[in-house]
């Protein structure tokens, strides 16, 4: 999904139309600020948004506050931001990438340009959402090999019909306390 926050109407009818004549997949463009934190998930802190297309100036809120408020939620960290704006300072550039942005377009841009950086966007959103789930996977499996490897070493230690320490268990502990004895021997020595 591609979200438009900007608080022209027609800038966001626009928007909509040149991302759907690109066949770039669905287009949200809320009227409202509080209906755009909904979609990015503010709230419940989950998100279909895959990219996001931002004003930098708009009556309810600056877009750059928006954005910092945006960054401070963990699950959209690394959500492509494209900043859309009629602004061409240079200093705004600076702001707006220190800010967390990963694009700016001024307006109104040619829409072969808008297709092909929300497209390059989208190909990095869904790059990161395969990484992400792939490190979740990881550590699911580094915990269960964990368990795994505990409860082994808990059934090479234990006599599997009493239960009670068995003869592996008394060696390792007696060499976990003798080799102290041992180094300070040497070292008396």
């Amino acid at each position: 999904m591609i979200l438009i926050v900007d608080d022209s109407a027609v800038v966001r009818w626009q928007l909509t139309r040149q991302l759907e004549a690109a066949g770039l997949g669905t287009v949200h463009a809320p009227e409202q600020l509080w209906e755009a934190r909904e979609l990015l998930g503010f709230g419940d802190g989950e998100t279909l948004v895959e990219v996001l297309l931002l004003d930098l100036v708009m009556p309810q809120t600056d877009g750059l506050a928006f954005l910092q408020e945006l960054r401070g939620f963990p699950h959209l960290s690394d959500l492509p931001v494209i900043i859309v704006t009629s602004l061409e300072e240079e200093n705004e550039l600076e702001r707006v990438f220190a800010a967390g942005a990963n694009d700016y377009l001024t307006k109104p841009s040619l829409p072969v340009v808008l297709a092909a950086r929300v497209r390059n966007l989208q190909r990095l959103a869904r790059a990161t959402n395969e990484r992400k789930a792939r490190e979740r996977e990881l550590l699911r499996l580094t915990r269960d090999l964990q368990q795994a490897r505990d409860e082994l070493e808990h059934l090479s230690m234990t006599d599997s019909l009493t239960g009670v320490a068995n003869r592996r268990s008394f060696e390792v502990l007696l060499r976990r306390h003798s080799a102290p004895l041992a180094a300070q021997a040497v070292h008396s020595a």
